[in-house]
């Protein structure tokens, strides 16, 4: 795979070759997860074609090739003599997006509550193979009781403590896990995804000031909503943190949920 990134690298300094306007900046052309790879380029054929030879040299060189049953192009915007010119160069087939990958939908816009059932499929699955002595008391009578609920979810989502059952907010959790995403931005922490949000979106806006385009995707505008409703705790409590923790921020707004912070699902 070193290989293969340096042949990229290359690929990406010959004349003929133009990046994925979203990629231009970090000169990106490839991403490799495991045996998956993604390659990336402007929509043209000189392009795709250069990208091409380029990986055609690694398989010259290591004997790995793609397996086409498995392999697919994406594209926007080009024309149909276009594609039915890459379509015979490559062998790959067409297709569109959304798409599984590793049991999610990959999609441009929002996943659907139908796009999740794969999930929650496997999530009660895994609940019914638990056996009736592993759940609480709370769990088994949640699971043969008919009817509403015989406990407050105010009273569900408070601690011990405080008189509760100490259930966890899955609300306000999902912020706080997304808070994460806030803190790795506001940190420019090393990885490509950081320094691609840096690239495309923020650039050199503050990051506490920014404000989603309204053309951003719906994931990008989730972010930039959590950070709107996390960004009074993290200017004034989490400067001292060597660290995100997930547990910790949801601590603090599990404390100022019953005063002033209000909360929408996501």
């Amino acid at each position: 795979m070193e290989y293969l990134s340096r042949i990229m690298v290359l690929v990406g300094q010959h004349k003929d070759f133009k990046y994925h306007p979203r990629c231009e900046y970090l000169k990106l052309n490839h991403l490799c997860f495991a045996d998956d790879l993604l390659l990336f380029s402007k929509g043209t054929f000189k392009a795709i074609y250069v990208l091409l030879r380029g990986f055609q040299l690694f398989t010259n060189s290591s004997s790995l090739q793609a397996n086409k049953t498995k392999s697919a192009i994406f594209g926007v915007g080009l024309q149909e003599g276009d594609w039915n010119r890459i379509i015979d160069m490559t062998g790959f087939v067409r297709s569109n997006l959304p798409f599984e990958y590793l049991g999610m939908t990959i999609s441009n816009t929002r996943i659907s509550k139908v796009d999740c059932e794969c999930l929650v499929e496997k999530m009660v699955k895994r609940i019914r193979s638990w056996s009736s002595r592993n759940l609480s008391f709370a769990g088994r009578c949640t699971e043969y009781m008919e009817g509403p609920g015989r406990v407050s979810w105010t009273k569900i989502g408070k601690s011990k403590q405080k008189g509760g059952l100490g259930f966890i907010d899955i609300g306000m959790w999902n912020i706080c896990a997304l808070g994460k995403n806030v803190w790795a931005i506001a940190k420019k922490e090393d990885n490509i995804w950081v320094k691609w949000v840096h690239s495309v979106y923020i650039k050199e806006t503050d990051w506490w000031d920014y404000t989603a385009p309204l053309n951003s995707s719906w994931y990008w505008k989730r972010v930039v909503k959590t950070k709107n409703e996390l960004k009074e705790i993290f200017l004034h409590s989490t400067n001292s943190w060597p660290i995100y923790s997930i547990a910790q921020m949801y601590k603090l707004l599990k404390d100022k949920a019953d005063t002033r912070w209000k909360f929408s699902f996501i």
